[in-house]
């Protein structure tokens, strides 16, 4: 048993270990879903904190029909930040090795938990160190494609291609690996499991000894 368990610790450390995120805008929430289809984006800021190079983004996707219909596509577009508001484009495109899994939480609105999409960026964008970018998401395809949101954390809402905004923050983060060379990010409760697991470990050795 201690065998199996250490194994298994093993294999999700190392799971962990090739994840790299490094912003995290907040797992889904069951409030609300922003519109990403066709021309009109949503958009929400980051930071971060320490500056790097952005390769893949991770974001939670929902419809009212569980996803059916989606075609796999999504556009993206990285902003300077001008008070708050888009300013100049920095980078731009269609997501890469789109890939989508059902994720384990849940969704407001009908058709199941929400599904998280992984996708890499046409090139690598190099975020400055505590600077505000903006990343909008758009193109997808299907019945009432939407974003889905994440509790309040950052400093400005989420906005729409109308420029309103939304009061909320919307779920994704940011990984300095890339989908298509096998760098899927795990998502966040990988790490309760590992916690779990190290404990559930220290329990068996202190019952040996």
């Amino acid at each position: 048993m201690k065998r199996l368990l250490s194994a298994a610790l093993l294999a999700l450390v190392a799971t962990v270990a090739n994840s790299a995120v490094i912003y995290n805008n907040g797992n889904p929430d069951i409030q609300n879903g922003y519109p990403i289809g066709g021309s009109t984006y949503t958009a929400d800021d980051f930071t971060i904190v320490a500056g790097g190079t952005v390769r893949s983004v991770g974001f939670y996707f929902q419809n009212y029909q569980g996803i059916t219909g989606w075609d796999n596509a999504i556009s993206y577009g990285i902003y300077a930040d001008t008070a708050g508001a888009f300013g100049s484009q920095l980078a731009s495109g269609s997501g890469l090795n789109v890939t989508p899994t059902l994720s384990s939480f849940p969704w407001c609105c009908g058709g199941g938990n929400a599904w998280l999409v992984e996708f890499d960026l046409q090139s690598d964008f190099v975020a400055a160190a505590g600077t505000t970018y903006w990343l909008s998401l758009s193109g997808a395809g299907g019945s009432s494609p939407w974003w889905v949101t994440a509790p309040l954390n950052g400093l400005y809402s989420s906005i729409s291609s109308g420029g309103t905004i939304w009061g909320t923050d919307v779920a994704f983060y940011l990984s300095d690996d890339t989908i298509g060379n096998g760098g899927n990010v795990p998502e966040p409760g990988s790490l309760a499991l590992l916690g779990l697991g190290l404990a559930g470990l220290a329990a068996l050795r202190h019952r040996r000894t």
